[in-house]
């Protein structure tokens, strides 16, 4: 009998950062196709959802990457760590929960992706940056993607965990950020 294994290796997939303001990009044959972001808790943001995942059904996507959630904390501006709450865990849990309800509905396969693995990936991580420098970077790395303006960091997260999962599925780790990262920190502009 021949095993049932649940084949990732898509490159047409929608990559999603799910919180209440959730950011998301699509990505077609492993080319960047478009991204924004929706108001999950709302009435309108839940059509967007249903409506965001029938588009990528009519591209042939059936493949949603998704950023998990981790219990830990976070550590803010002034250097001080922050113990995620219960009532924290439990709004992104009911986000996530949003996207993924209208994934399956549509026979997508479904990939979670710690938050830590993507950004040592592209190198949007740090033993001493604090948040605010994280999710800078991340919208820089995902401007050079997107070729657009980001007005929000939750875009930027989904362009980036799909960036990665790009490169996770093709092997290629060099050259992934499009920018010169010290000269970027070095100038000022982060």
């Amino acid at each position: 009998m021949r095993s049932k294994r649940t084949n990732y290796h898509s490159k047409s997939f929608v990559a999603v950062d799910p919180a209440k303001r959730s950011g998301w990009a699509i990505f077609l044959n492993g080319e960047y196709l478009d991204s924004g972001y929706v108001y999950v808790n709302t009435i309108k943001g839940a059509r967007a959802i249903e409506e965001l995942m029938s588009k990528a059904k009519i591209y042939g996507i059936r493949l949603m990457v998704v950023e998990d959630s981790y219990p830990g904390g976070w550590v803010d501006n002034n250097g001080n760590y922050h113990k995620a709450s219960y009532h924290t865990g439990k709004a992104i849990g009911i986000c996530r929960g949003a996207w993924e309800q209208e994934a399956r509905k549509r026979g997508f396969k479904i990939y979670a992706i710690k938050p830590s693995r993507w950004q040592k990936v592209l190198k949007i991580q740090g033993k001493r940056m604090k948040r605010a420098e994280l999710k800078q970077m991340s919208v820089m790395v995902a401007k050079g993607v997107a070729n657009k303006e980001i007005v929000f960091n939750d875009e930027a997260d989904a362009i980036c965990i799909g960036l990665f999962y790009i490169k996770y599925l093709t092997n290629q780790w060099q050259n992934i950020i499009p920018f010169n990262k010290e000269h970027e920190i070095q100038s000022g502009n982060i």
